[in-house]
């Protein structure tokens, strides 16, 4: 059947090793101390409560590219909320 319609069919895979620099960019960890006598989850809702704060950035959308982007930047430093109109991250 190849022969007679001359098709062909390649798979190319890749796979990212790592960047190089990237190595700044990475946190050196989740920002738990252990020692405040809060859970994990206390820390996490209160940082995401913005109760004594504003976020940096607002990104609209909780997709796939809202929250790639939102990642990145969180790995630049930058303090990001992400908004959206359903409730779980990600439905769209």
């Amino acid at each position: 059947m190849d022969a007679e319609y001359g098709l062909k069919a390649w798979m190319l895979l890749t796979r990212l090793e790592g960047i190089l620099g990237a190595e700044k960019r990475r946190p050196a960890g989740a920002g738990f101390d252990r020692t405040s006598g809060k859970t994990w989850h206390d820390v996490r809702r209160e940082r995401a409560g913005y109760a004594h704060r504003d976020p940096e950035v607002i990104v609209v959308g909780g997709g796939h590219h809202g929250l790639f982007s939102a990642v990145n930047l969180q790995g630049l430093g930058v303090d990001v909320l992400v908004v959206d109109r359903f409730p779980r991250a990600g439905d769209n």
